[in-house]
């Protein structure tokens, strides 16, 4: 159990540094699809720069709350031709109004469909990671990012170790049960080795 919490609070502050990639894709409120997903993997792609471009070295990753993923597969099982929408897990509609669905069988849409979420493994090039521990604001939003290994840097200065405390004569035999350890987040490059992915991560609507 201590061991869990450890996890738990280790991997939360991982998360928070998403917030600090200076590019950002996407807006508060707003629903996401695969547009601000791909511009983020491209933008990446060079750097964040058009004029010195300078791709990033290592593997490219996306890491984001479930729901926002879950409505980019919905996004991209069922393309429309405006690829935006404003409703969560519903497909967007061309401007007749009917729904478009996938081509022909084995195209990258029809994958999608067959698969699920386990298709987006990988996204143009980029692992795809799903992360609960994204916390979510007062308003549902919730921040990921795209970024190479490089750019998302973790130090453990200690590892983490049980220290069972016995010290304590008021406690009368019992047993007081520490878990610590020493370790630390941070961003490398965050102008040019990572993208801030912001959107909205509403649950969706359960009777």
């Amino acid at each position: 159990m201590c061991a869990n919490a450890y996890d738990l609070k280790e991997d939360q502050d991982g998360g928070l540094q998403m917030v600090n990639f200076t590019p950002t894709m996407g807006v508060a409120g707003a629903i996401l699809g695969p547009g601000e997903f791909l511009g983020a993997v491209n933008r990446l792609s060079i750097g964040n720069n058009r004029a010195n471009p300078e791709p990033p070295p290592g593997q490219m990753y996306i890491v984001d709350h479930p729901l926002k993923l879950a409505v980019l597969a919905t996004r991209l099982a069922i393309i429309s031709d405006t690829g935006v929408g404003t409703t969560p897990y519903a497909p967007a509609t061309v401007s007749t109004g009917k729904a478009v669905g996938p081509a022909a069988a084995g195209d990258f849409q029809g994958d999608i469909l067959k698969r699920g979420i386990n298709a987006l493994g990988m996204f143009w090039g980029a692992v795809v990671k799903k992360s609960a521990n994204l916390l979510p604001d007062s308003l549902d939003d919730v921040s990921g990012g795209a970024f190479v290994s490089e750019g998302l840097v973790y130090v453990s200065e200690l590892e983490p170790v049980d220290d069972p405390d016995t010290s304590n004569k008021s406690l009368r035999g019992a047993v007081e049960l520490n878990y610590w350890g020493s370790y630390v987040w941070g961003v490398y490059r965050a102008g040019a080795y990572g993208v801030e992915i912001i959107g909205d991560a509403s649950m969706p609507a359960a009777s």
